[in-house]
């Protein structure tokens, strides 16, 4: 008999809410729940494709282990536990705790609330500071800017009705950032209908610039000149919020000196765009009363993230779009307490770095994690601080990190490389052990994950929304999975965990090997604002607001303020402004640049199976027509793209909507780099780990790379 069980997706941090038909305990259908208030229906191709991921015949269904042979061979989950335990145990003895590290990669979202806690209690009771995630290749220049500008102890203006929206090299239709938790085609076309203004800035024609009142096109890399140049109009027109500035900034003077190279003309010989349009984006952008500002991976994987960053915080500061003293916080949280919202500053931190890494560059660990591209280095050390082990939940570093092969070198090196992956993925084949996973509809979650993002700029709910889910779907009758916390918990028991572990609530709680998945999300989501108890009621996603939590007044003795001079940011603007971006990006000889892009059907180098890809199994290299043309080429011709690091084989298509002068192409799609296995070209073999990276977060110019094209026949190799 089929039933039908609500549920939500956890394949990407939209987080939508779902239908699941079972059938004789196996999934027969996934589709978007109607009846949630915040979704009503809607879900995409990765979502409604679950059941293939369930029953797929290369999905693992039990963990493995190297034998001496070089063969992985199945291995009972308990073993692996005490084996990886004892060889932990053994590294932590004999080269010290610095010597075993952790990686957390973008799809530990999934269940984020379970299985971040007990890594850490992991990396806790080795006494390991190596704790590496991939926002520092993605977007960690967010969090690095925020320690040098100073946050607002109260959400920005963001998704609390906007009348204008400023997007920078994001798409939020396809990638679910951006714009609120929700149908984000659906909340925008509202938006627009009630008169928000929306200006995006990005090279590429994409989904949500076609819907833009204003879309500037620059070349790519010219996002810090474009923001200088709206600051120096909004300050040369006096177009800023004064009162909020006076009162909340300090070193405007020293952000006038700084922006004055940045004035339209210049800018617009320099980046392609139109002097008037640049003033006129500026003009749009701060005379709308309520706005915010999001940049996304596009200008961070540029090379220059935290110093965009740093001056999109100035922008929105100037215009002083942030919530104000009474106004009504529209987005609670719901499972987790709630936040001491207040009309003030929180003022710069004084140690930005926190100094618990240090790498080879001095790079150091900041607010977003130590440097993530360094820790093949730390693998490749040819000293007794070496990384010896790595446990990786959630990522996948060979596709994810830049210089493919350095990676390989680096996890062929380890004494000990443990990875948690559903899939023989590109890094699972090189691990010692190969950890199988529940998949997410085979585990009870709450969305606690979206609550956590809730009152950034661009992330999170718009709305006071929450969801619970029971497992839905059972793993397969001959499988030995284990949900990804379960296993943490319980190599870090057989290292000496006592099962203690601090709540939301601020009292420490034991979670013992007994405990259940829902055992655990309750104990999380104890001191939320909502009961889990309550948000289980409601058999589904529910709305809980509350209209009594406002923003409150400020601090008397508040001496916080926002910093517009910082000393580091001002160096880098400077420079900026003599040199431009950074060398490489003009390198003599390269015709095209290569830039990055996100697929609505996978994320990253996850969900690639025929239901979601389907006609396009592969990643393609989208160009420009009137480029092909000139080359002799047409969509379907093999192409050789090579950069001055290295080459790989693609598939090219004909997109009117990329710039002359660009391939794009998705990062972290692909298994190989000749373009001829069906599964799509990774990129990442031609970019270069070291060269122009953010000196901040030392994230790698992974978009706005020199490259060539020339034509390439599979059948003449």
């Amino acid at each position: 008999m089929k039933q039908v069980h609500k549920s939500f997706c956890r394949v990407c941090l939209n987080a939508c809410a779902l239908e699941v038909a079972v059938e004789d305990d196996r999934v027969v259908d996934v589709s978007g729940d109607p009846h949630d208030p915040l979704f009503k229906g809607y879900t995409c191709v990765k979502g409604r494709n679950q059941s293939e991921y369930l029953y797929h015949p290369e999905r693992l269904r039990h963990s493995l282990k190297r034998m001496p042979n070089g063969l992985l061979e199945p291995i009972p989950v308990e073993q692996a536990m005490d084996e990886i335990a004892e060889k932990l145990t053994q590294v932590r003895d004999q080269a010290g705790a610095r010597a075993i590290a952790s990686y957390a990669g973008t799809m530990l979202f999934t269940s984020y609330t379970s299985t971040m806690p007990m890594l850490g209690a992991l990396m806790d009771v080795i006494g390991s500071p190596m704790r590496f995630n991939t926002d520092t290749i993605d977007k960690g220049g967010k969090l690095v800017a925020l320690s040098l500008h100073g946050d607002w102890m109260a959400p920005a203006q963001g998704f609390d009705e906007p009348q204008v929206m400023m997007l920078i090299g994001i798409n939020p239709v396809v990638t679910f950032t951006g714009l609120p938790t929700g149908n984000p085609g659906a909340w925008l076309k509202q938006r627009m209908r009630q008169g928000m203004r929306l200006i995006v800035i990005d090279p590429r024609r994409t989904t949500v610039a076609k819907r833009a009142d204003l879309h500037l096109r620059p070349a790519p890399g010219f996002d810090v000149d474009i923001i200088a140049c709206f600051i120096r109009t909004i300050l040369e027109e006096r177009r800023h919020d004064r009162a909020f500035v006076e009162q909340n900034c300090v070193g405007v003077e020293a952000l006038r000196r700084s922006v004055a190279p940045f004035d339209a003309e210049t800018v617009s010989k320099r980046t392609g765009v139109r002097a008037a349009a640049l003033i006129e984006a500026a003009r749009l952008f701060s005379g709308s009363g309520r706005g915010y500002v999001m940049a996304g991976t596009g200008p961070h994987m540029a090379g220059q993230g935290t110093l965009t960053e740093y001056l999109v915080l100035v922008l929105q500061t100037l215009c002083g779009y942030w919530l104000r003293e009474g106004e009504r916080v529209a987005a609670i949280p719901s499972l987790l307490p709630t936040p001491d919202y207040k009309a003030q500053p929180t003022g710069p931190d004084s140690d930005w770095c926190f100094g618990q890494f240090v790498g080879h560059r001095g790079l150091r660990e900041t607010r977003a994690g130590p440097p993530i591209i360094e820790l093949p280095a730390e693998m490749l050390r040819d000293d007794e601080h070496r990384v010896r082990a790595l446990v990786c939940v959630g990522g996948n570093p060979v596709a994810a990190l830049p210089d493919t092969a350095r990676t390989i070198q680096a996890l062929d090196s380890l004494e000990l490389f443990v990875q948690v992956d559903p899939w023989m993925s590109r890094s699972a084949r090189r691990a010692d052990y190969v950890i199988a996973p529940t998949l997410p509809l085979e585990a009870a979650a709450s969305t606690q994950a979206m609550d956590q993002l809730t009152g950034w700029t661009g992330y999170g709910l718009g709305s006071p929304y929450a969801n619970y889910t029971a497992a839905v779907a059972r793993p397969p009758a001959d499988s030995d999975v284990i949900d990804d916390w379960k296993f943490l918990h319980g190599v870090a028991v057989r290292m000496g965990f006592d099962g203690q572990l601090r709540g939301r609530d601020g009292r420490t709680h034991r979670i013992d090997p007994q405990c259940s998945t829902e055992e655990f999300i309750e104990v999380r989501t104890r001191g939320a604002r909502v009961d889990l108890g309550l948000v289980r009621k409601h058999n589904g996603g529910s709305m809980f607001p509350d209209d009594g939590i406002r923003v409150a007044a400020r601090d008397v003795n508040c001496e916080a303020r926002f910093d517009f001079a910082n000393a580091d940011m001002v160096h880098d603007l400077e420079v900026h402004a003599n040199d431009g971006p950074p060398a490489e990006s003009a390198d003599p000889g390269f015709e095209f640049r290569l830039v990055c892009r996100r697929h609505m059907q996978v994320y990253n180098s996850s969900c690639h199976f025929p239901g979601t890809l389907r006609k396009k199994q592969y990643n393609p290299a989208y160009m420009n027509p009137t480029d092909l043309e000139h080359h002799g080429l047409q969509s379907g011709d093999h192409i050789k793209i090579c950069s001055a690091h290295g080459e790989v084989r693609a598939v090219v298509e004909a997109d009117a909507d990329v710039a002359r002068g660009l391939v794009s192409m998705m990062f972290g799609f692909g298994t190989d780099d000749t373009g001829t296995s069906g599964v799509g070209t990774d990129p990442n073999p031609l970019i270069r780990w070291d060269a122009v990276h953010d000196p901040y977060t030392g994230q790698p110019r992974m978009s706005n790379v020199p490259v060539n094209v020339q034509p390439w026949s599979p059948v003449s190799t």
